[in-house]
């Protein structure tokens, strides 16, 4: 199995915390936040994203490809 840094396990724990806050807003106290304000949906759609990518790295086809390449590596 590969290793990832102490790094990348930060910020994918990182992404996923605020995504999970913001969602937690978003279905909570939806009056709390702002309403038609462009750069909120472009924060919010960014923040998407990121998650998405983090979701991809941890369990998608990136790691899979990660873990391959570990084991195709010579042992010794």
């Amino acid at each position: 199995m590969s290793k990832m840094s102490k790094g990348q396990t930060l910020i994918g724990a990182l992404v996923v915390i605020i995504y999970g806050t913001v969602m937690a807003l978003y279905i909570l106290k939806p009056d709390s936040l702002p309403a038609n304000n462009t750069e909120w949906s472009t924060l919010v759609g960014a923040l998407i994203t990121a998650f998405t990518i983090v979701l991809t790295w941890f369990f998608g086809s990136s790691k899979g490809s990660a873990d391959k390449t570990e084991l195709l590596k010579p042992k010794g």
